[in-house]
């Protein structure tokens, strides 16, 4: 409230005029004390005086009703302002407990989509594997089931999705819109299976998190350049810190996506990248493996990688992970936050040394310094037992990994990554990973053991003879 409208408030008002009156009864009282009561008296004198305290009088005790009629009516106002805060939190409550209510319906049709998935995936066959007349039996007596589940399961879903887009959660409708879409393309593809062929051509992996709906998914991005039509303009130069530096601040996702076809790669909202899969898949002739490494390529399971166990990877690999990072930098510290397990890495730029005998962690010890516009960043200290991607590519704690990053404009983050390794390889590599920016949105908590049944999922699909 301003101080005019403060002096003109009714209850200012009262409090100021009785404040007058009483100034005024004090200066009377100061005259009839000061009269010469020896000498002749002023009776005319002391009567105005007296007249003028009775009215002052008056004039105080109307103030005071006045003043408790406004305190009275700023109660009121109080009670009614705070029955209506009252009124408000009992509707966010009930909303909330709708949103919950959504959440916890499409966690069990998830539930129930990874159930099928593993009836399915039972019937799959490596690559050149021909069923036996026994499986076939088997899967053409299955196929009405499997394509009724399917069937009902879209019909729920898509009541939800009705009901989502109806109480504007609009993440949740987007999730629940990818994953019909997928259980379309499976239930096609079940309808194809007639007349049954010798493979089962498809599996579903369906690995993906519920999201909060709580959190920013729809709120612009301060400071983006955008073009005439209001699109970010990711050709826009490099933004800069205060001292000039390029500033890699704000969400980044792995670049040059696979598609998702919603059966060889069915991957909702976050697809991943050919360095995701395999981190050599740009090098000419592949990684150069010591051979043990090249063992454990060929032995591992699915379920065998730190990432499908939901142990974060850390370090390099963070970099190919699906899941959104966002980059904070300041002049001494950048801080990459990631989705995954909310896990993050630190990358100091205070001038300190990396350590000499490192304890072997899962994002290791990492410094960095700046050539010209590229932040060149050191890093040791890892653990003998890490993955750099799906395929097994390995990590040790004899390596040293730097990364040469640059910002080459608005929208593209380029990181040179360089791995001397003598443990897991026969002579140092380097490939390049390609970063995009992620504007208008902000990172979703995704805890990777909460209701995880991945590995059961993946232990359960026959493997090919070692």
């Amino acid at each position: 409230m301003s101080d005019k409208a403060k002096r003109e408030s009714p209850l200012v008002k009262s409090v100021l005029a009785l404040d007058n009156y009483l100034a005024e009864l004090e200066r009377i009282g100061t005259k009839i004390n000061s009269a010469d009561m020896t000498s002749d008296i002023d009776v005319e004198f002391i009567q105005k005086l007296m007249t003028r305290f009775a009215e002052c009088g008056e004039g105080i005790s109307q103030e005071v009703a006045n003043l408790s009629t406004r305190l009275q009516e700023a109660q009121a106002r109080a009670e009614a302002v705070a029955k209506g805060v009252s009124s408000q939190a009992d509707l966010f409550k009930v909303r909330r407990n709708e949103q919950n209510e959504k959440l916890e319906q499409f966690r069990i049709l998830g539930e129930r989509v990874r159930d099928l998935n593993a009836a399915i995936s039972q019937f799959r066959r490596p690559h050149g594997d021909g069923m036996t007349a026994e499986d076939r039996a088997k899967l053409k007596s299955n196929i009405p089931a499997f394509e009724a589940q399917v069937t009902t399961l879209i019909e729920e879903l898509q009541a939800l999705r009705k009901s989502a887009r109806e109480s504007r959660m609009k993440a949740l409708e987007k999730n629940v819109e990818s994953l019909v879409q997928t259980l379309q393309v499976v239930l096609k593809k079940l309808g194809d299976l007639s007349p049954l062929r010798c493979i089962l051509p498809f599996v579903l992996f369906l690995m993906f998190a519920l999201p909060l709906t709580a959190q920013w998914f729809d709120i612009p991005t301060r400071g983006v350049p955008r073009t005439p039509d209001g699109k970010p303009d990711l050709n826009a130069a490099t933004p800069r810190t205060a001292d000039g530096k390029p500033d890699f601040s704000g969400m980044w996702r792995a670049a040059n996506r696979l598609p998702c076809d919603g059966i060889n790669r069915v991957c909702g909202d976050l697809p991943i990248s050919p360095q995701f899969g395999n981190i050599g898949s740009g090098v000419d002739g592949g990684l150069p493996y010591q051979q043990w490494v090249r063992d454990r390529i060929r032995q591992k399971r699915p379920s065998d990688d730190p990432y499908t166990r939901c142990i974060a990877p850390g370090g390099p690999r963070m970099h190919m992970l699906p899941t959104m990072k966002k980059w904070v930098q300041n002049p001494g510290l950048l801080i990459i936050l990631d989705e995954y397990n909310a896990s993050y890495r630190q990358v100091f730029l205070d001038g300190r040394a990396l350590p000499d005998d490192p304890n072997p962690t899962w994002n290791g010890y990492a410094t960095a310094h700046w050539d010209g516009d590229t932040l060149v960043v050191e890093s040791t200290g890892y653990r003998d037992d890490q993955w750099l991607d799906a395929a097994g590519s390995a990590i040790t704690s004899g390596a040293r990994v730097t990364e040469r990053i640059r910002r080459v404009n608005y929208g593209t983050l380029l990181i040179d990554l360089s791995v001397d390794d003598p443990k897991a390889y026969t002579r140092p590599w380097s490939v390049t990973l390609k970063e995009d920016v992620v504007v208008d949105t902000e990172l979703i908590e995704s805890i990777c053991a909460e209701n995880e049944k991945d590995v059961q999922h993946l232990n359960a699909v026959p493997q090919p003879p070692r």
